[in-house]
């Protein structure tokens, strides 16, 4: 029989007390979730007459490309129009479709669409998605220890800044090579659900932000809500102002967490020049005013969105 120093004892006693890290995120690369989103990127591609570069379809027979275009064309017909963060149906779909990301087992999802997808799986899965499997698997590679390493001091400073709680269990996050949203990512509700593009989000600090930024929109819904009224009190229209403050706040939050390791970082809405952009000059002037104070702690939430209405100006 092995025996212990009393001091071996004491430790392994208290690391067995310890509770184990939170998993904030949980990231997987679903296949139908890859082939949805890139028959609906290619439906809105031929619907917007926007210069993005088509697939690479050399490689199909004739009988395979009738196929895959007649897929696009029901994407084009069923979905013209439609926003993938906005549409209830297009949310359900890609909520059901991630949890199957197994190839050779799909969602029910309806028995058309169903039947679209399963009609060129065979296609997809030879021609396009080792590409996107592997584009998506790096992506996860780089973002999971960072994401590991970051969390831990980024999520309580955003469950405070927002004055709300991350969900009891890891937040889903679906990498999909293509995403035809602004940003090339998506959050939507009930339950949170990230879709982002491997493709378009990139592998470096702005590329972290961009994953606080989704997850915080679950968070962020109090900000909505509250703010909304307190326009409302003041009678004005702050149509996406809420969206320009969770920005700003995740960016300064992210911003102080690399200043902690002597990393000099502009954020991700400052870089890509979004205050530049339709109202949002605005909204950052009113932000500059009233939002840092109650960053630093100096004032309290109430007043700081009574403040930050006053001083917005339409």
């Amino acid at each position: 029989m092995k025996r212990f120093s009393l001091a071996v004892l004491v430790c392994v006693v208290a690391a067995s007390a310890r509770p184990a890290p939170k998993h904030y995120f949980q990231f997987q690369s679903s296949y139908w979730v890859n082939l949805h989103q890139t028959l609906f990127r290619e439906a809105v591609r031929l619907d917007s007459k926007l210069d993005i570069q088509p697939l690479d379809t050399s490689t199909l027979t004739a009988k395979e490309s009738a196929a895959w275009n007649n897929a696009v064309g029901y994407y084009q017909q069923h979905f013209h129009g439609k926003r993938l963060v906005f549409d209830d149906e297009l949310i359900k779909i890609n909520d059901a479709l991630e949890q199957s990301p197994d190839p050779c087992v799909i969602a029910q999802i309806g028995n058309e669409l169903q039947a679209q997808l399963t009609a060129v799986s065979p296609i997809y899965e030879r021609v396009w998605w080792p590409e996107q499997q592997k584009q998506n698997q790096q992506w996860i590679t780089w973002a999971t220890p960072l994401v590991a390493e970051y969390a831990p001091g980024v999520v309580p400073q955003l469950e405070e800044k927002f004055h709300s709680r991350w969900p009891a269990y890891p937040l889903r996050v679906d990498v999909s090579y293509f995403v035809a949203e602004i940003g090339g990512a998506y959050t939507t509700d009930h339950p949170p659900h990230t879709t982002l593009s491997s493709a378009r989000v990139p592998q470096n600090w702005y590329g972290l932000e961009i994953v606080f930024h989704e997850s915080g929109h679950p968070l962020a819904e109090k900000l909505e809500a509250d703010l909304g009224r307190e326009c409302a009190a003041q009678k004005k229209d702050c149509r996406d102002l809420w969206h320009a403050v969770q920005f700003y706040t995740v960016g300064d939050v992210v911003r102080q967490a690399l200043k902690k390791h002597w990393i000099s970082y502009d954020t991700y809405a400052e870089h890509n020049g979004l205050y530049k952009r339709g109202q949002w000059p605005k909204f950052k002037k009113a932000i500059d005013q009233a939002w840092p104070a109650y960053l630093e702690g100096k004032t309290d939430w109430n007043t700081a969105l009574h403040d930050l209405v006053a001083a917005y100006q339409p």
